[in-house]
């Protein structure tokens, strides 16, 4: 909404996603003095009892920011200031058995045993965020081009509802 309304940081929109990113870095980033920025499952992480689902759980949030990121550019260099640290400590943590399993602690500077899709997803997720700036931009400056409508008519209609706070 943000890009479609008024893009600027006072858009109500805006603020919002703002709120967002800020209660996701007060969440989900390493408690720890040594792991600045680090992303963390703050509800097992540190008690070592994360479900199946949990393991996954960096990589929609990591997914989610970067995306964030071709939304609302205003707020990427925030989100790289999690997005950098938490891609160097996943690939740390990718040392597992023959140098290619990935753990869940990002923040004890290497593999902790842990292993499965989870894991190797939020670290490929992670990673893989960091090429943001390598693919094109969204379409249109304040109307997105989405898949679902990307005729004229729907941008007319993207327009006319489209207005300033």
């Amino acid at each position: 909404m943000a890009n479609i309304t008024a893009n600027d940081t006072l858009s109500p929109w805006a603020n919002r996603t703002q709120e967002f990113l800020d209660g996701a870095k007060a969440m989900f980033t390493s408690p720890f003095d040594n792991a600045t920025n680090v992303m963390y499952e703050f509800m097992c992480e540190e008690e070592s009892n994360c479900d199946t689902d949990q393991f996954s759980f960096k990589a929609y949030l990591s997914r989610w920011m970067v995306a964030a990121c071709q939304m609302q550019p205003v707020l990427t260099d925030q989100i790289f200031d999690i997005i950098t640290p938490s891609a160097e400590a996943a690939a740390v943590s990718c040392s597992g058995p023959d140098g290619n399993v990935c753990g869940t602690k990002w923040y004890v500077g290497g593999w902790d045993g842990t292993k499965g899709l989870g894991q190797q997803l939020s670290a490929l997720e992670t990673i893989q965020g960091l090429l943001i700036n390598k693919i094109p931009k969204l379409a249109g400056e304040r109307v997105p081009c989405s898949a679902v409508c990307c005729d004229a008519v729907c941008k007319q209609k993207l327009e006319f509802y489209s207005f300033s706070s």
